[in-house]
Formats: structure tokens, C-alpha cells, sequence
């Protein structure tokens, strides 16, 4: 009983001094474990959270690249109907025109016609009644009269015509 408790006192305080170093490594371990147990969980969430967003903007990139598809097919669309129906257009005023021209190309001939009927009529019975001057001016008004049309029909031809496109200064 009477022994120095020196000893025994300095080996309680190793013992306490290593259980209390244990214990303090334990903590720090649990600590450190647990910390990175959440960092790898919210690095998960938050990768899940990126693919996620990433599927979603892809999603809507698709969406938006039919929709892109869809437009420019209706716009090409679009600009068909409009060149068909310009070229309907053209195509109407080509023959209004024609038909306009056609109107005064039948005025322009038919007068010099019903002069030559006429000429030819009169120049007939003038033949018949022995009046020989008044016959040869019938012919000659008959000649002026085909001379005209020749050269209305002469102006169709050129008109008609394409024209080389020379340059002229």
C-alpha cells in the first residue's frame, strides 16, 4: 500500500493520453468520412442535376430543330406557290396583250380587205360597163391597198423577230 503511486499514475495518464488520441483519430475518421460521403452525394446530385439539364436542352434542341424543319418546308413551299402563281401571272398579262394586239392587228388588216372587196365589186362592174379608166384606177388603188398590208404584215414579222442585240454607241 504504501508503494510510490507515481508510476501507475504516469502510465493511467499514457493510457488516457492514447485512448483520448484513439478516440480524437476515431472523430476526425467518423468526420472525414462523413464529409466526403456528402461531398460524393452532392457531386452526384449535382451530376445527375447536369445530365438532367443537358438531356432537356437537347430535347428542346430537337424540338426546335423540327420546328426550324417544319418552317423553312412551308416557307420553300411558299415560294413555289408564289413562282407558279408569278408565272400564271405572266402568263395572263402575255395573253391579254395578245389579245390586244390581236384586236388591232384585225382592225389594221380588215380595213384594207373590205377596201379590196369593194375595189374588186366595183372594178367588176365597172369591167362589165366598158369604162376602162376607171377600171385601171381601181387596180391601182387595189395595188396601194396590198402594198399597205404588205407592209403591216412586214411589221408583224419584224416584231415577231428576235433582234441580234447589238450594241450601238
Amino acid at each position: 500500500i504504501l508503494s510510490n503511486p507515481y508510476g501507475m499514475w504516469r502510465n493511467a495518464r499514457l493510457a488516457a493520453w492514447g485512448g483520448g488520441a484513439v478516440a480524437a483519430f476515431l472523430a476526425l475518421l467518423s468526420v472525414y468520412l462523413w464529409q466526403r460521403r456528402r461531398s460524393v452525394r452532392q457531386i452526384s446530385l449535382a451530376r445527375n442535376a447536369l445530365q438532367e439539364a443537358n438531356a432537356q436542352l437537347e430535347r428542346r434542341v430537337a424540338q426546335r430543330t423540327d420546328e426550324l424543319r417544319l418552317t423553312n418546308a412551308e416557307l420553300v413551299s411558299e415560294m413555289h406557290e408564289r413562282q407558279v402563281a408569278q408565272d400564271e401571272l405572266l402568263q395572263a398579262g402575255k395573253l391579254a396583250v395578245l389579245g390586244q394586239m390581236s384586236a388591232g392587228i384585225s382592225h389594221e388588216i380588215n380595213q384594207p380587205l373590205t377596201a379590196l372587196r369593194a375595189l374588186a365589186k366595183n372594178t367588176s362592174k365597172l369591167l362589165s360597163a366598158g369604162r376602162m379608166e376607171d377600171v385601171h384606177e381601181n387596180l391601182n388603188a387595189i395595188s396601194e391597198v396590198t402594198e399597205r398590208m404588205g407592209s403591216i404584215t412586214a411589221q408583224l414579222k419584224s416584231f415577231a423577230r428576235k433582234s441580234p442585240g447589238e450594241y450601238q454607241a
